[in-house]
């Protein structure tokens, strides 16, 4: 998986074209359990899960789902500030 722009944006063009469904969350914090809503799976282990995986790939009979996990941060640490903000707002 490659974070170089030009890449990102030829991945978002096919996602376009090609997905039912495609969501960059607007580059903003998600929650373990809205993501798990998304890949419609439980994730047992939060904490190994995101240590394991910076790149998950799973898909069902009628899906592939692609996810890339830019940072994170566990339940109980600080949070980021972008991510209170947000929720503050809701």
């Amino acid at each position: 998986m490659s974070n170089e722009q030009t890449d990102l944006q030829q991945l978002e063009s096919f996602c376009f074209q090609f997905a039912e469904k495609f969501d960059d969350f607007n580059e903003d914090w998600v929650t373990m359990d809205r993501l798990s809503i998304e890949l419609q799976q439980d994730i047992e282990n939060e904490e190994n899960f995101l240590k394991r995986n910076t790149f998950f790939e799973t898909s069902d009979s009628l899906s592939v789902y692609l996810v890339s996990i830019r940072d994170y941060r566990l339940r109980a640490t600080l949070a980021p500030f972008e991510y209170v903000k947000m929720i503050s707002k809701e």
